[in-house]
């Protein structure tokens, strides 16, 4: 097994969802609800490299610790998209084809998003790249349990509105230390409160 190389094939019309999670290379995220998906795992000499996952998932929940923050997901009531995950130096994610429901609330409109991290030989991240294609600001909202706690302290006193399209930002450092080096967006109907002051 050490020295395979080639692809494995996983298909489940039925899934739990928190003991099928243990099987990928996320073991501090915690998930809960069912679902089905299908999975193309590609193996180099015995290493995992690459991911391409479709999945349709119900009840959906996730927590835990994902890159040493900790992260709570919104409660889904549907979520279905293609995830793609490639390893190596310059790893990526994409989500792509995407439909996703909250509980509360109505359907996001994200179709394709993806996320990219430059590490060193260790392994650390020093930079990395956000490309989304839409983001109606109000149900980003739902995603600040996912950001550092001064970034969701700031959006929720500007409450902005309003939809970007088309968001790039890229950055160097690790995300102690970020410093962004360049990002752009299309605006559309853009307003938010002023902060107050220190």
């Amino acid at each position: 097994w050490k020295t395979w190389s080639g692809q494995v094939y996983f298909e489940a019309s039925s899934i739990d969802l928190a003991p099928w999670l243990a099987h990928f290379p996320v073991p501090n995220l915690r998930l809960q609800g069912t679902g089905w998906g299908r999975a193309w795992l590609d193996v180099q000499q015995g290493q995992w490299t690459g991911l391409t996952h479709d999945f349709e998932w119900h009840d959906a929940k996730m927590d835990g610790t994902l890159l040493g923050h900790e992260v709570h997901l919104p409660h889904f009531k549907q979520a279905r998209a293609r995830l793609t995950w490639q390893g190596g130096r310059n790893e990526s994610w994409s989500l792509s084809h995407a439909h996703l429901t909250p509980a509360q609330g109505p359907a996001w409109p994200l179709t394709q998003a993806e996320l990219q991290f430059k590490r060193a030989s260790d392994g650390t991240i020093q930079g990395g790249m956000v490309r989304v294609d839409a983001l109606d600001l109000q149900q980003a909202q739902q995603l600040l349990p996912w950001a550092p706690t001064p970034v969701s302290e700031r959006w929720a006193q500007a409450n902005p509105k309003g939809e970007l399209r088309k968001i790039e930002l890229s950055w160097s450092g690790d995300f102690e230390h970020m410093q962004i080096e360049n990002w752009q967006m299309d605006v559309n109907q853009l307003s938010w409160q002023p902060w107050a002051s220190n």
